[in-house]
């Protein structure tokens, strides 16, 4: 496999593959953990960990599985056109990287805060900082930290140029030579989209 085949492959992996890998994994814990919970569940606390929002107990595994297959999946999709046609640099790998974490934080926390609620108190049960919150911000930024580090650093190899002939010119004569350069919009919208999704996600 050449170098532009494995970094398209690792970005597939980290940003698609595991996610994928991940996400059912936990729609699978959820779904055996249903009949354990209430018909209604917390889904929203407010900041001194008492529950404010609720809703039907399904649904926590059905915002799982959109979410956290749809958002990583529609990372990759605007990254995707870009690594195929040889374009390399940092923000294809803080792409993959977003999508990766962004995976683990939806599973880890819509899991961990629908296991919460089959004890006793179910629906009313207060949502520590620590551990789940904390630990779960925390294995987020290590599967994000990770997925940047597994994926090859490269930039597009740049061609080169053929010799060109001399510009004649008349004595006294000047000339100059201008050139505009910007971003690609592949990577202006993968830019965009990554400050949304980690604001949205910390919101």
């Amino acid at each position: 496999m050449n170098r532009g085949d494995r970094a398209v492959g690792r970005f597939l992996l980290v940003s698609l593959v595991l996610p994928a890998v991940l996400v059912l994994a936990a729609v699978a814990v959820q779904l055996v953990a249903l009949p354990s919970v209430p018909d209604t569940i917390a889904i929203h606390w407010n900041a001194a960990g008492v529950p404010d929002s609720f809703a039907p107990s399904w649904l926590q595994p059905v915002l799982t599985a959109v979410l956290g297959l749809g958002l990583p999946a529609l990372i990759a999709s605007t990254s995707l056109p870009g690594l195929r046609r040889g374009d390399r640099g940092a923000s294809y790998r803080l792409m993959g990287a977003v999508a990766c974490a962004l995976a683990v934080l939806i599973a880890v926390l819509t899991t961990a805060t629908l296991l919460l609620q089959t004890g006793p108190e179910g629906s009313s049960t207060p949502l520590p900082l620590w551990p789940t919150v904390v630990i779960a911000f925390a294995v987020t930024v290590l599967a994000g930290v990770a997925a940047w580090f597994a994926q090859p650093a490269g930039e597009r190899s740049a061609a080169i140029p053929a010799s060109a002939e001399p510009l004649p010119l008349a004595p006294g004569e000047r000339a100059m030579w201008l050139r505009t350069a910007s971003i690609a919009r592949g990577g202006a919208i993968a830019i965009t989209l990554a400050a949304l999704v980690v604001s949205s996600a910390a919101v």
